[in-house]
């Protein structure tokens, strides 16, 4: 294998691994977000049928 070989090996390689490592981190950081808003949705649920019942008494 040549030096040239090895090195554009190498290169792609690492901007593949690179590539993995950003896609992983944005998947974890997409995850959070969403389990915020089911959790602030949750929340805005179980909070409704109080706050109605305050309304209409």
């Amino acid at each position: 294998m040549s030096i040239k070989s090895l090195f554009i090996y190498t290169l792609f390689l690492t901007i593949g691994l690179g590539s993995l490592a950003h896609a992983e981190s944005q998947l974890i950081e997409q995850r959070l977000q969403e389990s915020a808003q089911t959790e602030e949705l949750a929340n805005r649920i179980s909070y409704a049928p109080g706050h109605w019942g305050r309304l209409t008494v």
